[in-house]
């Protein structure tokens, strides 16, 4: 490196000495007086070298002033790109830990990000389009469309925003507006109209405007997979029996007979289309026609509301041996006769008829493994026919306590547990799919070996894109 710097140096030494010499040997050559006149001045004469050399010094003045403007210019917009870029890079770090925070579902800090980038760039689409969708998730609406109606300005009909505002206005309730958006949204965006029918229909369904609902459903249909058409059936399944409950509180009872009749055509599996098709019938005041169609739901899905169902008309209309020979009749033909004869039991046990209970019961302790409520019940008969020892010794076996007469429901979809029957799981939205559960108390197989059905869920748009 020092060998090269001296070479540097012995080069532009030579240059200057001959620089150097070369202006004396050319001043040398121009010792002739030169005159020279000037507008406002008196004449004056000055050899020919020396003008030569004022001339170049000039010159060399004038361009080297240029070449220093035009670098500390160059300079100064380097400086300005420099930090131009250094700050954009601060943004954007600073908005992909917002996302970041934001998929972690970590809300606050997410919002604490997405505030520092629009401090420091308040035109930042994607900065305001997160942070509202922040505020959406912390159920803050109004900020949140408030944050989307700016980013609307910025970027207009950008299909994302609109997309962001139609779902802010769906979560704040505004389902006028996010049904307008989402209209807009289709003319904008064709190709994308599968997911908008299916969030249009949501919306529907929140209001429970079924026809509505029916008719987006209708779109959704053709438009659909192979793989999907199973799934989009059975919501349309699920619309329609809403639909015939809608005919049902009107008082339409033959309407609403005609949907559940063609529902149970279409799906033989949909329990709920039985259960209120037997409602309608018994309305109508044909309760042959009502335990008949519950009786027929009972072997067909083997869901035991339909028992229950039977059991608490019958009951209420001061009927118990109209229950007891329905039961005998849904024996004759059930596909689980052990499942209907438990049921059979705790019939005559809720009649105090304790010697037939007794019977019952003692013929499956036969059939079965160990089950606690079996033998909670078989000890309550021995107590209730003043057999203390024998239902003490019972007792003494069962390892938990419970609660014999009373039915535990389960959605078979989403695992969720009601101390009643529902047609429709509050928390997955699923129709027909809340059967009784004696998973935990009849423990044999051939005791719970139930019909699956078929989930009459409307499969959202978010469900859609994390199953693809």
């Amino acid at each position: 490196m020092e060998k090269e710097m001296s070479v540097k140096t012995f080069v532009y030494l030579i240059v200057i000495f001959g620089l150097i010499g070369l202006f004396i040997y050319l001043s040398y050559l121009n010792q002739a007086p030169l005159p020279l006149h000037f507008m406002f001045s008196k004449d004056i004469t000055a050899p020919v070298w020396s003008v030569i050399f004022i001339t170049f010094l000039i010159g060399f003045l004038i361009a080297a002033i240029w070449l220093f403007i035009r670098s500390s210019s160059w300079r100064f917009t380097k400086r300005k790109i420099e930090k131009g870029i250094q700050r954009e890079r601060g943004v954007e770090e600073l908005y992909y830990r917002g996302l970041e925070a934001l998929a972690k579902e970590q809300h606050d800090q997410a919002w604490q990000y997405f505030q520092q980038v629009l401090r420091k760039d308040s035109k930042h689409l994607g900065a305001l389009l997160r942070a509202g969708e922040t505020l959406r998730a912390k159920k803050n609406y109004r900020e949140a469309i408030g944050y989307h109606l700016r980013a609307r300005t910025l970027a207009g009909d950008s299909p994302e925003v609109i997309n962001s505002l139609a779902e802010d206005y769906a979560a704040a309730g505004n389902f006028k507006e996010a049904t307008s958006l989402y209209q807009t949204l289709l003319s904008l965006t064709p190709e994308d109209s599968l997911s908008i029918y299916r969030n249009l229909r949501q919306l529907s369904i929140e209001q429970s405007n079924w026809t509505e609902a029916s008719q987006w459903h209708q779109k959704i249909i053709k438009l659909v997979s192979k793989d999907e058409e199973e799934a989009e059936r059975n919501a349309g399944h699920g619309l329609r029996y809403q639909q015939g409950l809608q005919q049902m509180d009107k008082g339409e009872l033959k309407e609403a007979e005609s949907i559940f009749q063609k529902l149970i055509k279409s799906d033989k599996g949909f329990a709920s289309a039985y259960v209120k098709l037997g409602e309608v019938f018994i309305s109508r005041g044909d309760e042959e026609e009502g335990v008949k169609a519950w009786l027929e739901g009972y072997q067909t899905t083997g869901q035991l509301i339909f028992l229950n169902k039977i059991e608490d008309y019958y009951l209420s209309h001061d009927a118990p041996n109209r229950a007891i020979e329905a039961y005998r009749r849904a024996i004759s033909t059930a596909r689980d006769e052990l499942v209907t004869r438990y049921m059979l039991g705790r019939l005559y046990y809720r009649l105090e008829m304790i010697d037939k209970a007794l019977d019952e019961f003692l013929g499956l302790e036969k059939a079965v493994s160990y089950s606690p409520t079996l033998e909670y019940f078989i000890a309550k008969c021995y107590q209730k026919r003043d057999e203390d020892k024998k239902a003490a010794d019972i007792f003494k076996k069962i390892i938990k306590h419970c609660d014999p007469l009373k039915l535990i429901y389960q959605c078979f979809s989403c695992g969720a547990r009601y101390a009643s029957w529902q047609d429709r799981c509050s928390h997955c939205r699923s129709w027909s799919t809340i059967h009784v559960d004696l998973r935990g108390e009849l423990t044999p197989e051939e005791m719970v070996d139930f019909v699956s059905s078929p989930v009459f869920t409307p499969p959202s748009e978010k469900e859609t894109k994390k199953g693809s």
